[in-house]
Protein backbone atom coordinates (compact mmCIF):
# COMPACT_ATOMS: atom_id res chain seq x y z
CA UNK A 1 0.00 0.00 0.00
CA UNK A 2 2.77 2.44 0.84
CA UNK A 3 4.43 1.76 -2.53
CA UNK A 4 1.20 2.69 -4.29
CA UNK A 5 0.93 5.91 -2.31
CA UNK A 6 4.55 6.82 -3.14
CA UNK A 7 3.87 6.36 -6.86
CA UNK A 8 0.50 8.07 -6.70
CA UNK A 9 1.74 11.21 -4.95
CA UNK A 10 3.64 12.73 -7.89
CA UNK A 11 0.75 11.85 -10.20
CA UNK A 12 -1.75 13.60 -7.95
CA UNK A 13 0.46 16.67 -7.61
CA UNK A 14 0.93 16.83 -11.38
CA UNK A 15 -2.82 16.45 -11.92
CA UNK A 16 -3.59 19.34 -9.58
CA UNK A 17 -0.80 21.57 -10.88
CA UNK A 18 -1.86 21.16 -14.51
CA UNK A 19 -5.61 21.37 -13.97
CA UNK A 20 -6.05 23.78 -11.06
CA UNK A 21 -7.89 26.43 -13.12
CA UNK A 22 -10.58 24.02 -14.29
CA UNK A 23 -10.86 22.54 -10.81
CA UNK A 24 -11.39 26.01 -9.39
CA UNK A 25 -13.91 26.91 -12.12
CA UNK A 26 -15.76 23.64 -11.50
CA UNK A 27 -15.95 24.25 -7.77
CA UNK A 28 -17.28 27.75 -8.34
CA UNK A 29 -19.74 26.43 -10.95
CA UNK A 30 -21.10 23.84 -8.51
CA UNK A 31 -21.52 26.53 -5.85
CA UNK A 32 -23.18 28.85 -8.36
CA UNK A 33 -25.51 26.07 -9.55
CA UNK A 34 -26.49 25.33 -5.96
CA UNK A 35 -27.16 29.00 -5.28
CA UNK A 36 -29.12 29.35 -8.54
CA UNK A 37 -31.23 26.35 -7.58
CA UNK A 38 -31.93 27.63 -4.07
CA UNK A 39 -32.48 31.31 -4.97
CA UNK A 40 -32.94 31.72 -8.72
CA UNK A 41 -32.12 35.24 -9.85
CA UNK A 42 -30.77 36.62 -13.09
CA UNK A 43 -27.41 37.41 -11.55
CA UNK A 44 -26.94 33.90 -10.16
CA UNK A 45 -27.69 32.38 -13.56
CA UNK A 46 -25.34 34.84 -15.30
CA UNK A 47 -22.63 33.87 -12.83
CA UNK A 48 -23.29 30.18 -13.47
CA UNK A 49 -23.18 30.62 -17.25
CA UNK A 50 -19.95 32.60 -16.94
CA UNK A 51 -18.21 29.87 -14.95
CA UNK A 52 -19.43 27.20 -17.37
CA UNK A 53 -18.01 29.23 -20.28
CA UNK A 54 -14.68 29.48 -18.48
CA UNK A 55 -14.63 25.69 -18.06
CA UNK A 56 -15.43 25.23 -21.74
CA UNK A 57 -12.72 27.74 -22.72
CA UNK A 58 -10.09 25.96 -20.64
CA UNK A 59 -10.95 22.54 -22.04
CA UNK A 60 -11.21 23.94 -25.58
CA UNK A 61 -7.68 25.32 -25.37
CA UNK A 62 -6.23 22.28 -23.66
CA UNK A 63 -7.80 19.44 -25.63
CA UNK A 64 -9.29 20.98 -28.75
CA UNK A 65 -6.14 22.38 -30.34
CA UNK A 66 -4.76 19.14 -31.75
CA UNK A 67 -8.17 18.07 -33.04
CA UNK A 68 -8.72 21.42 -34.73
CA UNK A 69 -5.31 21.32 -36.39
CA UNK A 70 -5.89 17.78 -37.68
CA UNK A 71 -9.39 18.56 -38.90
CA UNK A 72 -8.48 21.78 -40.69
CA UNK A 73 -5.43 20.14 -42.24
CA UNK A 74 -7.65 17.37 -43.57
CA UNK A 75 -10.50 19.58 -44.78
CA UNK A 76 -8.45 22.43 -46.22
CA UNK A 77 -5.34 21.10 -47.88
CA UNK A 78 -2.59 23.52 -48.83
CA UNK A 79 -2.95 22.62 -52.50
CA UNK A 80 -6.69 23.31 -52.72
CA UNK A 81 -7.26 26.37 -50.53
CA UNK A 82 -4.43 27.60 -48.30
CA UNK A 83 -6.19 30.88 -47.50
CA UNK A 84 -9.28 29.16 -46.12
CA UNK A 85 -7.09 26.90 -44.00
CA UNK A 86 -5.21 29.80 -42.45
CA UNK A 87 -8.39 31.82 -41.83
CA UNK A 88 -10.20 28.89 -40.21
CA UNK A 89 -7.19 28.06 -38.05
CA UNK A 90 -6.86 31.70 -37.03
CA UNK A 91 -10.51 31.88 -36.06
CA UNK A 92 -10.69 28.53 -34.26
CA UNK A 93 -7.30 28.61 -32.57
CA UNK A 94 -6.86 32.28 -31.74
CA UNK A 95 -10.19 34.11 -31.77
CA UNK A 96 -12.61 31.56 -30.28
CA UNK A 97 -10.58 30.79 -27.10
CA UNK A 98 -10.13 34.49 -26.33
CA UNK A 99 -13.78 35.17 -27.11
CA UNK A 100 -14.91 32.38 -24.77
CA UNK A 101 -12.77 33.70 -21.91
CA UNK A 102 -13.83 37.32 -22.44
CA UNK A 103 -17.49 36.31 -22.62
CA UNK A 104 -17.17 34.15 -19.48
CA UNK A 105 -15.55 36.92 -17.45
CA UNK A 106 -18.03 39.46 -18.90
CA UNK A 107 -20.95 37.33 -17.72
CA UNK A 108 -19.42 37.06 -14.26
CA UNK A 109 -18.75 40.80 -14.15
CA UNK A 110 -22.25 41.53 -15.44
CA UNK A 111 -23.75 39.35 -12.74
CA UNK A 112 -21.85 41.26 -10.05
CA UNK A 113 -22.96 44.61 -11.51
CA UNK A 114 -26.56 43.41 -11.79
CA UNK A 115 -26.54 42.27 -8.17
CA UNK A 116 -25.22 45.63 -7.02
CA UNK A 117 -27.84 47.48 -9.06
CA UNK A 118 -30.61 45.37 -7.57
CA UNK A 119 -29.26 45.94 -4.05
CA UNK A 120 -29.20 49.72 -4.63
CA UNK A 121 -32.73 49.62 -6.02
CA UNK A 122 -33.94 47.73 -2.94
CA UNK A 123 -32.27 50.22 -0.61
CA UNK A 124 -33.88 53.16 -2.45
CA UNK A 125 -37.29 51.53 -2.12
CA UNK A 126 -36.69 50.89 1.58
CA UNK A 127 -35.64 54.53 2.13
CA UNK A 128 -38.66 55.86 0.27
CA UNK A 129 -40.98 53.75 2.42
CA UNK A 130 -39.36 55.15 5.57
CA UNK A 131 -39.73 58.75 4.33
CA UNK A 132 -43.40 58.24 3.54
CA UNK A 133 -44.16 57.12 7.09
Amino acid sequence: MSEFLERAHPWAVTLVLHNWPVMLYSLVAVLAATRAYIRPHRYTLLFLYGTVLLIIAYEYEKHGRATILDTTSYLFSLEVNPDARSVVQLLLLDVVPVLLRVLGFALIGGSIILRELQARRRSRVARSVVYEL
